[in-house]
């Protein structure tokens, strides 16, 4: 038996803690304990979901980067830490080519939602009531650098408008509560955090950034109907740190893409409005990779600084 071979056959020898960098309660944080709770029927050791929150992410990513790489900390990432981070901070205390993504669990198209008392419901009318009163409107997001804040400025440029930002460091639910009661009054949010307040009539959706419209909410047409190219997608990854063995990396991914298929995870995919990616590490890689370059030009052409 060869090395990798055993070494794959060895893991996991104790609990595995998979760290979600953002704040409990958001579909993130309940993707990953859907994952985990599979992933530790299969592995016959306790899987801990652990929320370190921080830095657009960065504090958990950090941790992870620099944990030991032996499988038994890993981290389930959106966007920020492994894909755009890079290009908005000056100082880093890790890189992307820090983790070897393992899988891609999940994707999600960002819907622009405002709170029903707002006097516009399609874009044409937004883009109106914006400039008839620049900067009079806010928007939530998760912080500077998050899909939310990026979407909104690539907007904002595109369509010749004047916003105020509120950021949310605690995440999304904070800001979608918020954004329910008033205090703030648009937000791009993906169509698993959103949905179920659009479908109970406590959110409107405006527009999606998509290429086609989502059957999820019927009447609010693409963006890129009237921005050519404007698309905005949050996904979910697993990553360990870039040391950790080929074996072990191709292990965690092949158990994790077995565990989205579960009929209890994809049950509830279905009522998150999520969209299953099954991916090689090699694959994931690539997605990865492919989506930093497109936000790079986006943050490039917003004018965003590393701070």
């Amino acid at each position: 038996m060869n090395p990798s071979a055993a070494s794959a056959q060895a893991f996991p020898t104790k609990p595995v803690y998979i760290v979600v960098p953002f704040a409990a309660g958001g579909v993130l944080d309940s993707l990953t304990r859907l994952v985990g709770e599979q992933l530790q029927a299969k592995w016959q050791q306790a899987v801990i979901i652990e929320n370190r929150v921080g830095a657009s992410g960065n504090v958990g990513a950090a941790y992870v980067g620099q944990s030991e790489a032996n499988g038994h900390i890993l981290l389930a990432s959106p966007p920020p830490p492994l894909a755009v981070n890079q290009f908005l901070f000056k100082s880093l205390t890790f890189k992307p080519s820090d983790f070897a993504i393992a899988a891609i669990l999940a994707k999600s198209p960002n819907v622009l939602v405002a709170n029903p008392n707002l006097k516009a419901s399609n874009l044409p009318e937004l883009i109106a009531l914006a400039k008839a009163s620049p900067a009079k409107f806010n928007y939530a997001s998760t912080g500077r650098g998050g899909t939310p804040h990026l979407t909104m400025e690539w907007l904002k440029r595109e369509a010749g408008i004047d916003l105020v930002h509120v950021p949310y460091a605690k995440g999304y639910p904070q800001a979608l509560t918020d954004l329910v009661g008033g205090q703030v009054d648009l937000m791009f949010a993906n169509l698993s955090d959103a949905g179920p307040l659009i479908q109970s009539g406590r959110l409107k959706a405006i527009a999606v950034a998509d290429i086609k419209p989502l059957e999820e909410v019927p009447g609010a047409l693409p963006i890129s109907g009237q921005i050519p190219g404007f698309t905005s997608v949050t996904w979910f990854a697993i990553a360990a740190p870039r040391a950790t063995s080929r074996a072990i990396v191709e292990q965690i991914s092949n158990d994790v893409n077995a565990a989205m298929k579960s009929p209890s995870v994809s049950a509830r995919l279905k009522a998150l409005s999520l969209m299953p990616v099954e991916s090689s590490p090699v694959d994931a890689s690539i997605f990865v990779e492919e989506d930093a370059r497109r936000w790079h030009k986006v943050i490039d052409q917003i004018g965003l600084q590393r701070e």
